[in-house]
């Protein structure tokens, strides 16, 4: 009696774990989808708290959502349904491989925001036409990120991705040489690449922002300098006062995606250049995948919040904005309740006639 009952406590036990875990899943991906949706409104109804960033951080923003609505879904499903891929041979042949684009999106999009600041930084005098139309050349740079992304993420999927229609299962069907080739090239070209163009362009901007201080300082005074001395500090305090905001959100954008994607580029390329053969046979099964897809969830999810943390502007906007709402709707309830309340009044009022 006491074997069964503590067996039928052993079996229900994953069972609860797994029912936890999947509320915790789809709670985390609707917050993040949530707050990206927060911030894509906020930017197209128009903010100025990111400046020239606007339109990448709506990339990024679009990413993230993309993710959070795409890829973290699929990826629960083949976690808790592994058996068969029941959404069918169009999401598994078009719409799976797609998504893998939105990776892509998503960390270019921050790579982009750091060199644009560098370019404007170090490379405006000598190349001034950059100023000019600044927002039709960012939008031409998004519209490259998300093309490239496709070119490199998304399509390598679309020639490998099979759909059983006996069994019903969707899966990539590498060969071994091209999972190794395209996991690398992932590797690469969707983090260590970006990463480094990231600590290149800060580095850069402060050496480049350092000699221009100390320039001025050697700057013997001159009553026909003065002007021209005042000009160009003002245009460095600028410079220096646009880094910092710049900085200051790029930098935890930067520390979260590093510490929440690394596992998932390590993970894959252990599959794809280890010895099968030394590992165990369920490690694909395992925990493992539970905890990387989350950390790329948390990534996508904890965007919105390092804006509304890191930007005063920004969280400020979106204060006002939700006061509004919130004011906007407690009037409507007042209304609504004034009106049925004197409804009723009336009703009775007949009724006692």
């Amino acid at each position: 009696m006491s074997n069964n009952s503590t067996q039928d406590s052993g079996s229900d036990s994953p069972k609860e774990l797994a029912i936890f875990r999947l509320v915790f899943q789809i709670a985390v991906d609707v917050l993040g989808a949530t707050g990206n949706v927060v911030v894509i409104a906020k930017i197209i109804r128009g903010t100025n708290a990111f400046s020239v960033m606007t339109p990448y951080i709506l990339s990024l923003a679009f990413a993230d959502l993309g993710i959070l609505l795409i890829n973290y879904p699929l990826a629960i499903l083949k976690i808790h349904f592994s058996g068969e891929f029941f959404l069918g041979e169009v999401v598994c042949l078009y719409i799976t491989p797609f998504a893998e684009t939105f990776f892509g999106a998503s960390i270019w999009s921050i790579a982009a925001i750091a060199a644009e600041r560098y370019v404007k930084v170090a490379w405006q005098k000598t190349l001034p036409h950059l100023g000019r139309r600044p927002t039709r050349r960012i939008v031409c740079i998004v519209v490259l990120i998300w093309l490239v992304s496709f070119l490199v993420a998304g399509l390598p999927p679309y020639v490998f991705y099979t759909y059983n229609s006996v069994t019903r299962e969707c899966y990539p069907d590498y060969t071994p040489k091209a999972f190794r080739i395209v996991t690398i090239v992932n590797a690469i070209s969707l983090f260590f690449l970006p990463l480094c163009i990231i600590t290149f362009s800060y580095q850069r901007i402060s050496k480049v922002v350092g000699q221009r201080a100390l320039r001025l300082q050697d700057q013997t005074p001159n009553s026909s300098l003065e002007a021209s001395l005042q000009t160009i500090k003002k245009n460095t305090d600028a410079i220096v006062v646009q880094t910092r905001k710049t900085k200051r959100i790029l930098k935890p954008l930067v520390i979260l995606f590093a510490f929440t994607i690394l596992p998932y580029h390590l993970f894959a390329l252990l599959l794809a250049c280890a010895d099968m053969s030394t590992l165990p046979e369920d490690l694909t099964e395992t925990d493992v995948i539970v905890v990387i897809t989350f950390c790329v969830a948390i990534n996508s999810a904890g965007d919105p919040f390092v804006y509304c943390i890191m930007n005063n502007d920004f969280r400020r906007e979106i204060k006002t904005a939700l006061s509004r709402c919130f004011r906007g709707r407690l009037g409507t309830w007042r209304r609504s309740f004034r009106t049925a309340n004197f409804s009723s009044l009336q009703i009775s009022k007949r009724c006692v006639q």
